[in-house]
């Protein structure tokens, strides 16, 4: 049995964007995912700079582990 997939409001789908790191929050947040600011930056940077998806993964993990010591 797979997951339901969570509803994006229409209101986010549809507003006039304000910053992608603000728009990728709030959807973020619709999916039921709470992502520090900071850390949503720190991902956008990379994925800007064009790291490579299992460096951003790695390095997700290593912030998260961190933050549990």
């Amino acid at each position: 049995m797979q997951p339901a997939i969570p509803q994006i409001p229409e209101s986010l789908l549809t507003r006039r964007p304000t910053t992608i790191a603000e728009d990728f929050y709030d959807l973020a947040a619709a999916c039921g995912l709470v992502i520090r600011p900071d850390v949503i930056r720190i991902i956008l940077r990379m994925i800007q700079l064009n790291v490579p998806p299992t460096v951003i993964m790695d390095t997700l993990r290593e912030m998260a582990r961190q933050s549990h010591e």
